[in-house]
């Protein structure tokens, strides 16, 4: 749904602006699309698929988790994915893990110099630099993590 504008007449008390009805209407559908919106950006998706092609589809799910150590080689494949959006996916096991999109043509390009550990927990970030179909940019860094609960 497009943002919903309120009509508020020409000057102030001119009868040409909307109901008191009819402009709380809209307020209510905008107010229900962003906390929808928010919370989709929020969920997290577990995965037990631990080989093959796994699709993450980003217009539903920020976090993904691949709940078991991988057994054979994995494709993530990130679908609908969108400018500005960042997504986190989790992942463990000793396999080779290959980066796709479902972008007509796309450069995936790596940040930072970390490397997958497959004897680790991974923390992979992807971010869409851009999401124009014929030439899409995703950036992704690559960490291990433990668990740890003082950060000095």
């Amino acid at each position: 749904m497009a943002q919903q504008s309120i009509n508020i007449g020409t000057t102030a008390n001119d009868g040409t602006g909307e109901t008191v009805r009819s402009a709380f209407d809209k307020t209510n559908d905008n107010f229900t699309e962003l906390y929808t919106d928010k919370t989709k950006f929020a969920a997290k998706q577990d995965i037990a698929t631990t080989s093959g092609t796994i699709n993450l589809d980003a217009s539903s799910y920020s976090i993904f988790e691949i709940t078991s150590a991988l057994t054979g080689a994995t494709t993530l494949n990130i679908q609908n994915i969108v400018k500005g959006q960042v997504i986190d996916i989790l992942v463990t096991g000793a396999q080779t893990i290959t980066i796709a999109d479902d972008f007509t043509t796309s450069a995936i390009n790596q940040a930072g110099s970390g490397v997958y550990d497959g004897a680790s927990s991974n923390h992979i970030q992807v971010v869409c630099i851009d999401d124009n179909d014929s030439d899409a940019i995703l950036i992704y860094s690559v960490a291990t993590y433990t668990s740890d609960t003082d950060p000095a």
